[in-house]
C-alpha cells in the first residue's frame, strides 16, 4: 500500500511533457531574437537523452528554443512562422498537393485455422482439481480470414500552410510578447535547478522534471540501478520498483546506453548529501 501511494505521489509530482528537441532553431530566428542567458547555477541535476550533464549550468533562450551549457534541450517552443505573422506585409499562403496514397486492402480470402482448444492437454492431472463444472465439448474450429492483401491506392490531397515575408524582421509589441513566453520557460527551468530540482530532456520523446525531494529520491536510487542493470528492460524494471515511474522505456534505454555515468552520479549524490549536512549544521547554530 505504501509503495502504491509513493508511486502515485511521484507520478503526480512530476510534470511530464517537456518539448522534445530534435528540430534546429532557424538561423533567421536566432539572428532576429538573439539569446537570453542566465547566470551559472551550481545546484540541480540535468539529463539530455539519458546523458548526465554536470553543473554548473547556464540556461539560455537560444532564439526560439532552450539550451543548457550550449546543448539544445528543447525544440522551438514557438514556431518561427508565428513570429513572422507579427510583421507587416507577412502573408499566410495555403497550398494543396497530391501525395501517393496508402495501399488499400483487396478482397480477403479465407483459410482454415487450428482451434486454440487443440493445444489443451486433456491428460493434465492438475486440471481436474480446478474444474467446478464438466468440461464442455470441443467446438469445431472456425475458418479464419487471411491478412488482407493490399493494392495501390490513388493519390490524396494534402494542404499545407506557410508564412511568406520578404522584408526585414523588426521586433514589435506582438513579437516581444512571444519572446517573453519563451523567456518565462527559460526562467522556470533556471529557478527549478536553483532550487535543487531536476530536468530529464529527450530529443525524441517527452521529458520530465521534479522538485528537490524527487531529485533526491532519484539520485538515491538511479546510480545503483544503472550500475547493476544488464539491459534497458532491467533498468526500467528497477526504476519502477524504486518509484521512478517518470523514467519510461525510451528514457531507460538512453540511460542504459550512458550507464557509465553512474560514477558521476554517485559523486554528485555524495556532494549533495554533504551540502545538505552543512546547511543543517548552519541552521542548528
Amino acid at each position: 500500500m505504501k509503495k502504491a501511494i509513493m508511486l502515485l505521489a511521484l507520478a503526480l509530482a512530476v510534470p511530464v511533457g517537456l518539448v522534445a528537441a530534435p528540430r534546429k532553431v532557424p538561423t533567421a530566428a536566432l539572428k532576429a531574437l538573439k539569446v537570453t542567458r542566465g547566470k551559472p547555477i551550481t545546484t540541480g541535476i540535468v539529463f539530455m537523452d539519458g546523458k548526465y550533464i554536470p553543473p554548473p549550468y547556464v540556461v539560455e533562450r537560444y532564439g526560439t528554443a532552450i539550451r543548457i551549457n550550449k546543448i539544445q534541450v528543447t525544440g522551438p517552443l514557438i514556431a518561427w512562422d508565428e513570429f513572422l505573422k507579427t510583421q507587416p506585409g507577412a502573408k499566410v499562403v495555403t497550398s494543396t498537393s497530391e501525395v501517393p496514397g496508402e495501399a488499400a486492402p483487396e478482397e480477403e480470402e479465407e483459410e482454415e485455422e487450428e482451434a486454440a482448444d487443440d493445444y489443451i492437454d486433456d491428460d493434465d492431472p492438475l486440471a481436474a482439481l480446478f474444474d467446478d463444472e464438466p468440461a464442455p465439448a470441443k467446438k469445431a474450429s472456425k475458418p479464419a480470414k487471411k491478412a488482407a492483401k493490399r493494392k495501390p491506392a490513388g493519390p490524396r490531397q494534402v494542404t499545407t500552410t506557410k508564412v511568406e515575408f520578404n522584408g526585414t524582421f523588426e521586433m514589435n509589441a506582438a513579437s516581444t510578447k512571444l519572446v517573453e513566453r519563451i523567456n518565462q520557460r527559460r526562467t522556470a527551468i533556471d529557478q527549478r535547478l536553483r532550487n535543487d530540482g531536476f530536468y530529464f530532456f529527450g530529443s525524441t520523446y517527452n521529458g520530465a522534471n521534479g522538485d528537490a525531494n524527487i531529485a533526491a529520491k532519484m539520485l538515491a536510487a538511479l546510480p545503483d540501478a544503472m550500475r547493476s542493470a544488464g539491459s534497458p528492460q532491467e533498468l526500467e524494471t528497477a526504476c519502477r520498483e524504486k518509484g521512478l515511474v517518470f523514467l519510461g522505456e525510451k528514457a531507460c534505454r538512453d540511460l542504459y546506453n550512458n550507464r557509465t555515468d553512474y560514477v558521476k552520479l554517485i559523486d554528485r549524490r555524495k556532494k549533495m548529501e554533504e551540502a545538505a549536512q552543512y546547511k543543517s549544521l548552519i541552521k542548528g547554530r
